[in-house]
């Protein structure tokens, strides 16, 4: 199983994701192992891949489709894991069993992270925003709109989620969780004010340049 980060964690608590295990039949030579390309098992990984891995998805087709592309081969590849367990990209499982008949599908309880883990989170989305929220302003001075917007969506992003696990996990007071909350407001409101300022300004340099080539001509 992928081990989960505590930041993955909690944010698939917040958001209500669910992990799961998909066991399916197959029958292992000593190398490889050969699923039981039933309706119903094909239809069930069909379903589990397209919504838990779609990378690995497009290897399944390729292999569905008689393996001979280069997403099939990369599918029979995966099939020589001794264990019969394909780990997918959100954390959730495939398993290849030669103890089951037809396909079983099973939830995988998140982990609770600690307290301590929790605030190490908080502590890292804190310095992230930081650097973003820096990383704007020098945008700002250069007057890189692209680059000014970029950051400022990754700087509310990530206090957005910030003030969603705070809140969620109950760390801090009511009114330390609001003195915070409206510090971040503020900010934020001067960083839109800041960005509006430098994108009016490219748009009159824009329309400056073409009246001006258009005169010129």
């Amino acid at each position: 199983m992928v081990k989960l980060t505590t930041l993955k964690t909690l944010e698939y608590q917040v958001t209500g994701k669910n992990l799961y295990c998909l066991t399916v039949p197959a029958k292992y030579n000593g190398q490889r192992w050969y699923i039981e390309m039933e309706e119903k098992t094909i239809n069930a990984i069909d379903t589990m891949l397209e919504l838990h891995d779609q990378s690995l998805h497009q290897e399944w087709l390729g292999y569905k489709e008689g393996g001979m592309s280069s997403e099939g081969f990369a599918f029979q590849e995966r099939l020589e894991t001794p264990d019969g367990t394909i780990d997918l990209e959100d954390g959730s499982e495939l398993v290849l069993s030669e103890q089951v008949t037809a396909p079983e599908l099973t939830a995988i309880p998140l982990e609770e992270p600690t307290k301590q883990e929790i605030q190490k989170v908080l502590d890292q989305l804190l310095k992230e925003a930081s650097k973003y929220h820096s990383d704007f302003l020098v945008s700002i001075e250069k007057w890189r709109v692209s680059s000014s917007e970029s950051n400022y969506q990754k700087f509310n992003s990530r206090m957005t989620l910030y003030f969603v696990l705070v809140m969620s996990k109950r760390f801090g007071t009511i009114e330390e969780i609001d003195k915070e909350l409206q510090e971040y407001e503020k900010t934020l409101d001067v960083m839109r004010q800041l960005l509006e300022f430098v994108k009016s300004h490219d748009e009159y340099k824009n329309t400056s340049h073409f009246f001006a080539k258009t005169h010129s001509n």
